[in-house]
């Protein structure tokens, strides 16, 4: 139960409606932008944008008072129920493999994250801790909305874990990307 609340908050997973979701924090005077993922409204655990496992994959943005923010990729991915699977702080990343053969990398900044099932973590749209800015964090997203993903590369405590991407979520995913970059855009403003 504790996992699908985290599910359910963590990051909703796609279908038919495509849609950015912003929400302003009153404490913190901060901005979030997400991509949403329903299928008629509602949460659907069966669809996955991933060929050969469960996967999902959701756009962020975040842009806290009188700075310019930061995009993030958080991810959802189902681990073999055999072992103890671990997505570790600035150690994982995750690298994704375009349509042009390209690579780009980034570094999750969530905390450590094991489990035998269900596991998740955020990444920052950069390499390293030492080249994140707005500039560099919008140029990754930008390619992302461009190009289509072919695999994903997650880094794990048991080795990589490679993901294709289904070819009905390729556009999906390029949108979602497109749209959380363009309001990230207008909002830095």
């Amino acid at each position: 139960m504790k996992k699908l609340l985290f599910v359910l908050l963590f990051i909703p997973i796609l279908v038919n409606s495509q849609e950015i979701k912003i929400e302003f924090d009153e404490f913190e005077k901060s901005t979030t932008v997400t991509s949403e993922f329903f299928k008629n409204g509602k949460f659907d655990l069966k669809q996955s944008a991933g060929k050969n496992r469960f996967f999902s994959l959701n756009a962020l943005y975040y842009k806290p008072k009188n700075k310019e923010g930061y995009f993030f990729i958080d991810i959802l991915l189902v681990s073999e129920a055999s072992k103890i699977t671990c997505l570790s702080e600035y150690k994982g990343k995750i690298t994704f493999l375009l349509e042009n053969d390209t690579t780009l990398e980034c570094l999750q900044i969530s905390r450590t994250d094991c489990d035998s099932g269900l596991i998740g973590a955020r990444y920052i749209a950069a390499p390293s801790m030492k080249v994140v800015s707005y500039a560099f964090t919008s140029s990754h997203f930008l390619l992302l909305s461009h190009l289509s993903i072919k695999k994903i590369r997650i880094a794990t405590t048991d080795g990589n874990i490679d993901i294709e991407i289904d070819e009905d979520y390729k556009e999906y995913l390029k949108n979602c990307f497109k749209k959380v970059h363009d309001k990230g855009e207008e909002l830095k403003q």
